[in-house]
């Protein structure tokens, strides 16, 4: 694995970029709209599983982000959202999808970028 991809910055911002992917795949659509339309659903899900892919490598990571800023992220639930996407992907909710990307999606994009900027000094675009 090459070092970008080991990379804590780098890791968080491909969090960052799942996030602000998760919320255009959101932009104007109903709840309703999102839960006829698999497409929509299937697109968000694999960016919540990407953002579960990066807590895997932070965990593993000598920058020890998790540690150093354990509450501002719920970091678990990440990687267990990711899990149930991977492993029992007919059983995910799509309720609870469309919910977690309306009501959390936002605050946690802006989470990782403080953290991003306190730990790193660098920024999204």
């Amino acid at each position: 694995m090459s070092k970008k991809y080991n990379n804590s910055a780098f890791s968080l911002k491909e969090m960052i970029g799942a996030c602000v992917k998760i919320q255009e795949y959101i932009l104007n659509t109903t709840e309703e709209e999102f839960l006829k339309k698999r497409e929509s659903f299937d697109a968000i899900c694999m960016q919540f599983s990407h953002l579960g892919e990066q807590v895997s490598r932070l965990e593993s990571s000598s920058d020890r982000i998790i540690q150093h800023y354990p509450d501002e992220v719920n970091w678990h639930g990440l990687n267990g959202l990711r899990n149930r996407i991977d492993h029992a992907y007919f059983d995910v909710d799509a309720e609870m999808i469309w919910s977690f990307a309306n009501d959390e999606v936002k605050d946690l994009e802006g989470e990782l970028r403080r953290i991003l900027k306190k730990r790193f000094g660098q920024s999204y675009p």
